[in-house]
């Protein structure tokens, strides 16, 4: 059964304030060359468009001398989170397991007390990302007008759980690619992932140099220190 995402947004925006829709699904056409779309069984049928669920419209031009009006809509606004980007797959997962997107939103979600709601999919993004050595990169579509929280602050697990929230948390918010001691102007210049997925490489113009990490495939949490000649993969400016 096919069901239209706009006629579901739709429905919730005129029942609640805020629209979230999280979709583990492939955005790839799952649909053979020639393939009809059919209402009924006695209608002929129209053929449906390559793309999957591809990328949302966008603007569109505006014909006529007709005055644009404004919007009316008082709600405060709408997210809708891919569980991969326009045109790719979004991977199953083990058999009696969640897929990673899933696994992913389950963690975050109820752990998210007091976290601001656009961090905890970033959270759940990189998470992913990293699980699945780079195959696969949630999507998100927003129209927030505000800052969004759920619940309180809950208190902070504790030992080898507590240390990676926290690790992935700090990661998503900064991470210096430069040496404590360093007091001049710099700027990362290009930030590359290596394709295995277990290094990440930036070039610190000003500082003039290159500052690798090492991802650790079980947490995601980053250490500095690898030898970028090691891997075969060169950074450059």
């Amino acid at each position: 059964m096919m069901v239209a995402l706009p006629a579901v947004a739709r429905e919730l925006k005129s029942k609640v304030p805020v629209t979230i829709v999280l979709l583990d699904a492939c955005r790839n056409d799952p649909f053979p060359p020639g393939t009809l779309l059919k209402r009924s069984p006695n209608d002929e049928g129209k053929p449906i468009s390559a793309g999957g669920l591809g990328e949302t419209r966008g603007v569109v031009s505006l014909k006529g001398n007709t005055e644009p009006k404004g919007s009316v809509d008082d709600s405060l606004g709408q997210v809708i989170s891919f569980a991969a980007e326009p045109g790719k797959v979004a991977l199953d997962g083990p058999v009696d397991g969640n897929s990673p997107y899933a696994a992913a939103v389950l963690r975050h979600i109820d752990t998210m007390g007091g976290e601001e709601f656009g961090t905890v999919l970033r959270m759940i993004g990189e998470e992913v990302y990293l699980k699945t050595n780079g195959q696969q990169r949630p999507w998100v579509n927003e129209s927030l007008r505000r800052l969004l929280y759920f619940g309180t602050p809950a208190e902070a697990p504790k030992g080898d759980e507590g240390e990676i929230l926290r690790e992935r948390r700090q990661l998503l918010l900064t991470i210096s690619t430069l040496p404590d001691n360093f007091t001049g102007e710099s700027s990362t210049a290009e930030i590359i992932v290596h394709p295995t997925g277990k290094w990440v490489y930036g070039s610190n113009r000003g500082h003039n140099s290159i500052v690798s990490f090492r991802i650790d495939q079980t947490t995601g949490a980053m250490t500095a220190g690898a030898d970028p000649r090691r891997t075969g993969y060169a950074v450059g400016y």
